[in-house]
Order: C-alpha cells, then sequence, then structure tokens
C-alpha cells in the first residue's frame, strides 16, 4: 500500500470532503483528520500512527470521539 505523509491541497471546502470521506473527521475547524491513522485519544489530544500529536477543539471534542469509537467497532 502506498503511504503519503503530508498535505494535500485541494478545491472542496472542508465540509465537502467529510461529508464524502467518512474517515475523515473535524478536530478543529482549520483541519480533518483521518480516523484510520488514529492511535488513540487523550484528553484533547489525538496521537497518530506517524507521531504526531493533535489537539482536538471543544466544539469538536465529542463528535470527533463517536466517529473515532464507531471506526474501532467496526474493526472488530
Amino acid at each position: 500500500e502506498a503511504k503519503f505523509d503530508g498535505q494535500i491541497l485541494v478545491d472542496d471546502k472542508l465540509e465537502t470532503l467529510s461529508n464524502k470521506f467518512y474517515q475523515l473527521a473535524f478536530a478543529h475547524s482549520s483541519y480533518l483528520i483521518n480516523i484510520r491513522h488514529v492511535e488513540k485519544i487523550l484528553g484533547n489530544e489525538v496521537y497518530l500512527d506517524n507521531g504526531e500529536c493533535l489537539s482536538i477543539s471543544r466544539t469538536y471534542q465529542k463528535e470527533f470521539r463517536k466517529i473515532f469509537t464507531k471506526s474501532i467497532a467496526e474493526k472488530y
């Protein structure tokens, strides 16, 4: 499987992308996170499989956790 670790510039709005791709979830109004790369969530921080740590804003915490939990349940 090809691996990409970086940024992609797109013309679509983030809202449109999150609706098109169920694995993308808002963690902040300015960025989406691919749920498939989340290793764990501690408090308001998301730890990714590349070692990066990102913050989840209060606005998106509940929904982000819901999407993450659903993705884990679908794996098993």
